[in-house]
C-alpha cells in the first residue's frame, strides 16, 4: 500500500497515519496535512524516499516521486517516479527506473532524459515516450550516488525536441535528503559486481 501511495504521488505517511486510526473513528484530514502529505496535486510536492521490499520476488527497491506542474500554462500536473535497486550489470552499484506522466504538450515528443549529481551525468536508455508515460533506465556508481549527497540533490534534465518548434528543457531538481539512511536500510547487502 506504501508503494503504491508513493508511485500515485502522495506520502506514504498517508498509509502510516491511516492505521494508527481504529476503525470506529473517523479522521478528517485538515487543510495543512492535505498539503504536507502531497495530496493536493495544484502544488508541486516530492515524497521521501522510502524503502520498499517486494514481497513476491524478495527484492529490496528504494522509491521517490515527484509531482510538478507540466503542460501549457502549468494546468496541468504530473508525477515522476523513481525506482532504485541493486544493480544487476558488472561495474555498477544501483540500477534506476524513471517512469513519468507525460504532459498534452509532451505526447509524441522526441525526448532526452539525463540525471546529474555534480558534474556525473546519467543518460537515461528507454524506447522513449509511449502514448502518456515514459519510462526509461540506467546504472549509477558510488561515485554519482556519493556527488548527489554531497550536492543535496538530483537534476533531472528533460530535453524536448519537437519537429516543427525549437527544442526546449526543463530541470527539476530532486532532494537527495533521507536518501543516505534508505540505501544504509535497503542496500546493505548491494556492492558493485
Amino acid at each position: 500500500m506504501r508503494q503504491y501511495v508513493l508511485e500515485m504521488g502522495v506520502s506514504p505517511r498517508l498509509v502510516e497515519m491511516a492505521q494508527k486510526i481504529p476503525s470506529a473513528r473517523l479522521h478528517v484530514l485538515t487543510r495543512d496535512e492535505i498539503v504536507q502529505l502531497g495530496i493536493d496535486p495544484r502544488l508541486p510536492f516530492e515524497t521521501e524516499w522510502l524503502a520498499y521490499e517486494d514481497h513476491t520476488s524478495k527484492r529490496q527497491f528504494i522509491l521517490k516521486a515527484i509531482t510538478r506542474e507540466a503542460g501549457p500554462e502549468g494546468k496541468e500536473y504530473r508525477t515522476t517516479n523513481i525506482h532504485l535497486s541493486c544493480a544487476t550489470v558488472v561495474g555498477y552499484w544501483l540500477g534506476l527506473a524513471y517512469q513519468r506522466e507525460l504532459s498534452s504538450r509532451e505526447i509524441g515528443l522526441k525526448t532526452v532524459v539525463r540525471l546529474a549529481a555534480g558534474s556525473n551525468i546519467i543518460a537515461l536508455q528507454g524506447r522513449g515516450p509511449e502514448g502518456t508515460s515514459d519510462t526509461r533506465g540506467g546504472f549509477a556508481d558510488r561515485d554519482f550516488i556519493a556527488k548527489a549527497l554531497a550536492a543535496g540533490s538530483i537534476v533531472i534534465r528533460e530535453t524536448f525536441s519537437p519537429t516543427d518548434a525549437p527544442e526546449w528543457s526543463r530541470e527539476v531538481k530532486m532532494s537527495t535528503s533521507g536518501l543516505e539512511r534508505a540505501l544504509d536500510t535497503a542496500f546493505k547487502d548491494c556492492s558493485e559486481r
